[in-house]
C-alpha cells in the first residue's frame, strides 16, 4: 500500500519526534487507527507499534556505536519520546538483540554481532598484551575487570610524535546472560590531565599503535600482534615510518574498502594468551554467581534451571524448582522470581542495579493478600501462561502490580 510506504518513510525520517506508544500516526495518514493497524500489519506482517519499538531498539544500537561503551540504559534516559518504562525498553532491546541474534556462540569478545566490533578487537588484543607482559594487574570487580597500564616515558605511546601520554584505561565486561566477554578502551590519560579523557576514534590509529609495538617487540618475542587481526594486510593502504622523539609507524587503511577487522582465533599470540582472558572470564564469572546467590537467595543453578523452564513453557518444572525453593528467602526473591517469568534471560542490572529490576515488593504485596507459598507458585504459573498468549511487545509492556491487585 502506498499511504503505508509512506509512512515508513515518514518514521525513518522523523522518529525522535513519534511518541511510543502514543504516536498519533493516523491523524498523519488522515485514516481511522483501526484502519492504519489493520493496513499496517497486513502490509508488513507486525503491528505498527512493534515496528515502532523495532526502530527505537536500531535507534539506540546505532547512539551504542558511536559512544563506545555507553550501556543501553544510559541511552534509554535520553529518550524523550519513549513513554513506556525504561525497563520495558530495556528488555525489548534485549529481545531485539537477541532475535538478530538467533544462534550466539561464545568467544573472547568476536562476536559478529557485538556493538563496536572493530574497538572491541584491538582493545582484546592490547588487554592480552598487557596481561601476557605482566604489565599491569586486574582490577576484578563483580561483572566487570578494569587494566590500567601505567605508560609514562615508555614506548606504548598511541602518539608516538608527542609522547605525553602517562596511561591507558582498559575494561573487560562479562555479560551474565551468557558468561561472554566484551572488551573496551576506557581512554588515554596524559600529562595534566585528571581523567582518561582521550580515546582514539579512527581503526587506524590503533593499527598504527599495534605495528609500531610489533616493530619494537620483533626482536624479543616470536609472534606479531598484527597477525592476530584476519587478513589485517588487505586492508591497509600505506605504512609511513615516523621518528621524532621515538620511533613511530603510521597505518592508512584503505577507503574504498570496508573495514571489518576480526580476531584470527587460531593465531599464536591469541592461542599463548587464551588462558589469562579465560582465567579473568573464570573469577567474573565467580564473583558474579556468587552476588546473585547473596541478593536473592537463590543459587544461580536455580535461577538458570528455571529460566530454562519458563522459556520452554514447561510449567511442571517451574512448580517444581519453585517448590523446593525459598521463595522469600530475602525481599527482593519474589520479585526476582516474578522478573525472570516475565523476562526469561539474566540481566547484569540484576546485579548492578538490583532495586531498578526488583523493585516492587511483590512479597509483600502477597503477603498482606493472605497468599499461601502454593497459591504463590500457582500464580507465577498464570502469569506465564497468560505471557505466552501476547505478542512480544504485549509482554514486554505488561504490568504485572495492577494484575496482581486485580486477583
Amino acid at each position: 500500500m502506498e499511504y503505508i510506504e509512506n509512512l515508513i518513510n515518514y518514521i525513518k525520517k522523523n522518529l525522535a519526534n513519534i511518541e511510543v506508544p502514543d504516536h498519533k500516526l493516523h491523524q498523519y495518514c488522515n485514516v481511522s487507527e483501526s484502519k492504519l493497524r489493520k493496513d499496517f500489519k497486513n502490509h508488513t506482517g507486525m503491528t505498527l507499534r512493534h515496528y515502532l519499538i523495532e526502530q527505537l531498539c536500531e535507534y539506540v544500537e546505532k547512539i551504542m556505536l558511536k559512544n563506545r561503551g555507553i550501556s543501553y540504559l544510559e541511552v534509554t534516559y535520553k529518550l524523550n519520546n519513549y513513554n513506556f518504562s525504561h525497563r520495558t525498553l530495556l528488555n525489548q532491546f534485549k529481545n531485539y538483540q537477541e532475535r538478530k541474534n538467533h544462534k550466539k556462540e561464545y568467544t573472547y569478545g568476536a562476536n559478529p554481532n557485538i556493538i563496536l566490533q572493530d574497538f572491541s578487537t584491538f582493545s582484546e588484543i592490547l588487554i592480552r598484551l598487557i596481561l601476557f607482559y605482566e604489565l599491569a594487574k586486574p582490577q576484578i570487580k563483580t561483572t566487570e575487570c578494569f587494566i590500567k597500564h601505567d605508560v609514562a616515558n615508555t614506548a606504548f605511546q598511541f602518539n608516538g610524535i608527542l609522547p605525553i601520554e602517562t596511561s591507558h584505561l582498559y575494561e573487560i565486561s562479562i555479560d551474565i546472560s551468557d558468561w561472554s566477554l566484551s572488551f573496551f578502551h576506557i581512554g588515554i590519560k596524559r600529562r595534566l590531565d585528571k581523567k582518561h579523557l582521550y580515546v582514539p576514534n579512527t581503526l587506524d590509529v590503533y593499527l598504527s599503535y599495534l605495528y609500531t609495538l610489533d616493530k619494537l617487540l620483533e626482536k624479543d618475542v616470536n609472534f606479531k600482534l598484527m597477525d592476530s587481526i584476519k587478513h589485517w594486510k588487505d586492508y591497509v593502504e600505506s605504512t609511513t615510518y615516523v621518528s621524532f622523539l621515538m620511533a613511530h609507524y603510521e597505518i592508512k587503511t584503505k577507503t574504498d574498502k570496508k573495514n571489518n577487522f576480526e580476531i584470527d582465533r587460531n593465531s599464536l599470540f591469541i592461542k599463548s594468551t587464551d588462558f589469562l582472558i579465560e582465567d579473568i572470564r573464570l573469577k567474573l564469572c565467580s564473583k558474579a554467581k556468587r552476588r546473585l546467590s547473596e541478593l536473592y537467595g537463590v543459587p544461580y543453578a536455580t535461577i538458570k534451571e528455571y529460566i530454562i523452564a519458563v522459556k520452554k513453557f514447561d510449567f511442571n518444572h517451574m512448580h517444581r524448582i519453585l517448590d523446593i525453593t525459598d521463595i522469600y528467602s530475602k525481599k527482593d526473591t519474589l520479585d526476582l522470581f516474578f522478573e525472570i517469568t516475565q523476562y526469561p534471560y539474566l540481566d547484569n542490572l540484576l546485579i548492578e542495579d538490583p532495586e531498578f529490576i526488583c523493585g516492587n515488593n511483590i512479597a509483600d504485596l502477597l503477603k498482606l493478600k493472605g497468599y499461601s507459598k502454593e497459591k504463590i507458585i500457582n500464580c507465577l504459573i498464570e502469569f506465564r501462561k497468560l505471557l505466552q498468549k501476547m505478542p512480544d511487545d504485549e509482554s514486554c509492556e505488561f504490568d504485572v502490580i495492577d494484575w496482581l491487585m486485580g486477583l
